[in-house]
C-alpha cells in the first residue's frame, strides 16, 4: 500500500507538477494511438495510394474486388492489405514480375509518405 503524506506546496509548484504529468500522459497516449492507427486509411487516402478516383474505388469495393472494411457506413482500408493486393494484380509482360512489383510497391509507398 502506498503511503500518503500531506505537506504544504506552493501553487506554482503544483501547477508545474500537473503540467509535467499531463505532458507525460499525452506523449504516451499519442504514441500508442499512432502505432495502432497507422495501417488504417480513409477512402481519400486509399485513392491517393492507388492513384485512382473515389468512383473507381467505390465500384471496386461494391464488386468486392479490392480489400476493404466498413466502419458504420464509412469505408476503411488497410494499407498493408492494399499493398499486398497491388502485388497480386501484376500481369506478366515485358518487364519481369519482380521488377514491376517493386516499382508499384515503391510508388505506393512514396505516395503514402
Amino acid at each position: 500500500m502506498n503511503k500518503v503524506f500531506l505537506s504544504p506546496i506552493e501553487i506554482n509548484e503544483l501547477d508545474q507538477m500537473i503540467q509535467t504529468s499531463v505532458r507525460k500522459a499525452l506523449a504516451g497516449a499519442s504514441t500508442v494511438e499512432s502505432k495502432e492507427s497507422i495501417d488504417l486509411m480513409s477512402l481519400k487516402e486509399a485513392c491517393k495510394l492507388l492513384n485512382r478516383t473515389p468512383s473507381w474505388l467505390y465500384k471496386e469495393t461494391m464488386n468486392k474486388r479490392i480489400p476493404f472494411s466498413k466502419f458504420g457506413s464509412r469505408l476503411i482500408f488497410s494499407r498493408k492489405e492494399l499493398l499486398a493486393w497491388i502485388e497480386l494484380q501484376i500481369v506478366p509482360g515485358s518487364k519481369s514480375t519482380n521488377e514491376t512489383s517493386e516499382q508499384l510497391t515503391k510508388a505506393a509507398r512514396e505516395k503514402s509518405l
